[in-house]
């Protein structure tokens, strides 16, 4: 199975102040693509979507953080029949089957792995290349799960998780992950991923890797202006200054 996906330069502009509307951002945040290519300058976002959603969804939020970095966003391998054109990195629900969600999270982060060597291969990621890997919801319980994984450790410049969850926490080997910054937003309104699903990764994330953590007053299972503002701080404090 390939994974499809949408790089920044290939992102329709309709699509993106579509996204940008709905997250009710500012006009000044409605910066037009440009055309550059998508290899360097260090870190490439990776943009991983949430349940019945696709390789779009998250496209404004990545312009929207005005970072002049390239990313790429990755279409969920299994689509779903109830969303026209929604697609999902794990069949729902899953919070309480440990066993399914650790070995479809393991397949995942294979193909993700896979697609990245892919790109090198086609000269669209250099081998070098650090990577600053984004989730949502579901997209986020896939990025938590691929900051585990030696092979691509090296290549991770920082983590941002935003409204997942992480049930099997207490179980969840980690190793080679304590120097690893990771940004953690949830909303306490979140009625899909509860406060206390949202506890749990921040006590696996405090335990295993050097994470920021973030409570949203109000906020739903979105992401909010604030949140943006403060992914912006995060992402720009870990940026590697070239002299």
């Amino acid at each position: 199975m390939k994974l499809k996906c949408l790089w920044k330069k290939d992102a329709i502009q309709d699509t993106v102040d579509e996204e940008l509307s709905r997250l009710q951002l500012s006009e000044k945040a409605r910066a037009r693509l440009d055309d550059s290519s998508p290899v360097a300058p260090d870190p490439l976002i990776i943009l991983l979507h949430g349940y019945g959603s696709n390789e779009f969804d998250l496209s404004g939020v990545a312009e929207a953080l005005e970072l002049q970095l390239n990313w790429v966003s990755l279409r969920a391998p299994l689509e779903l029949d109830e969303y026209a054109g929604g697609f999902a990195w794990f069949n729902s629900p899953i919070k309480n089957n440990l066993e399914k969600l650790l070995r479809t999270a393991a397949e995942n982060s294979n193909l993700i792995k896979e697609w990245i060597d892919q790109q090198k291969s086609y000269g669209l990621i250099r081998q070098d290349q650090k990577f600053i890997f984004l989730g949502f919801s579901q997209g986020a319980v896939q990025v938590t799960h691929l900051l585990t994984r030696s092979s691509l450790q090296p290549h991770i410049h920082a983590v941002v998780a935003l409204s997942g969850y992480l049930p099997f926490a207490s179980d969840f080997e980690a190793r080679g992950t304590n120097q690893i910054k990771v940004f953690h937003g949830y909303g306490l309104a979140d009625t899909i991923v509860t406060p206390n699903y949202s506890e749990k990764v921040t006590a696996w994330l405090e335990q295993n890797t050097s994470s920021e953590n973030h409570a949203y007053s109000g906020l739903m299972h979105a992401i909010s202006v604030q949140e943006l503002d403060d992914i912006k701080k995060f992402i720009t404090s870990t940026r590697i200054r070239k002299v």
